[in-house]
């Protein structure tokens, strides 16, 4: 209260001297002299026109104030309103995004989870020999989940080299080329794999990519976490293949790679195809 008679001081006054002159008792001044004049109250008729000429423009005013502290007071009302909405808003929206992630990150250890490998065990082979002395005819080992990754990796080399030894003069082809027709020939085999597991791993990032969540950075940093060195090794030739060019934009604006183990690349010039903010850690 005291703030307002502070900013409103002047119109309080008039809106005082208006109230003086509306509720005066003029009959006192019944037949007294005013400066050589005698004053008449009982022709009201002038006498209303009297005071509605004296009170009109400060009633005017008043009224005028008020209804300008009005606006005024509805309008901060407005702004602070639409500023709590903006905020339920964002609470839901971001309550909407995490829900999503969440299950999106359940759903990817769902998918490597599910991923088995039956391979050939010459270990298993030599062992079977010596001590039962039988020889099966394709002695079998069975890797689950992210283990099955190590496999991929190291089938996908093999691959490469195969593809680099089929070309006459390797200089003729772009290290690009190469790893696409190397990743092409690979996946073919793995698809059903590979396809499911690369496919869910991108939606996660390009959904964190297209929310309009402040702390991006975060939730890509926690959905990298969840990636091994031979799964981030795959994510690096995947991404350099025609099947996954649409994950190289993401890999470069979220750092995916940088915890990769450079060191086991096929060719360390291949870290040249991507830009430096594939591999810089974050500040």
């Amino acid at each position: 209260m005291t703030k307002f008679l502070k900013e409103y001081r002047l119109l309080v006054i008039f809106f005082l001297i208006g109230l003086v002159f509306v509720f005066f008792p003029y009959d006192i001044l019944d037949g007294k002299g005013l400066w050589g004049y005698v004053l008449n109250t009982k022709k009201y008729n002038e006498l209303g026109d009297f005071i509605g000429g004296i009170t009109a423009p400060f009633l005017s005013m008043v009224a005028l104030a008020l209804l300008y502290m009005t606006y005024k007071s509805q309008k901060a009302e407005l702004q602070q309103t639409r500023l709590i909405l903006t905020k339920q808003t964002q609470t839901l929206d971001k309550q909407q995004f995490e829900t999503t992630f969440f299950n999106m990150l359940n759903l990817h250890h769902e998918i490597v989870n599910s991923i088995d490998l039956i391979r050939k065990d010459p270990t298993l082979k030599e062992m079977m020999k010596e001590e039962a002395g039988l020889i099966p005819e394709s002695p079998k080992q069975t890797e689950y989940g992210k283990d099955c990754f190590r496999t991929f990796y190291r089938g996908f080399r093999n691959e490469y080299s195969k593809v680099v030894a089929d070309k006459h003069n390797t200089k003729l082809y772009e290290y690009k080329d190469l790893i696409n027709q190397a990743y092409e020939n690979y996946f073919k085999r793995h698809q059903s794999d590979l396809g499911h597991y690369f496919r869910n791993l991108y939606h996660i990032f390009k959904l964190i990519s297209k929310s309009e969540i402040e702390n991006k950075k975060d939730y890509a940093s926690l959905a990298r976490a969840q990636l091994s060195s031979h799964e981030l090794l795959m994510l690096f030739y995947n991404a350099l293949a025609d099947q996954g060019d649409k994950f190289k934009p993401l890999i470069e604006d979220f750092h995916i790679l940088k915890n990769m183990p450079f060191d086991d690349l096929i060719q360390t010039e291949h870290k040249d195809l991507y830009k430096r903010t594939a591999f810089e850690k974050e500040n």
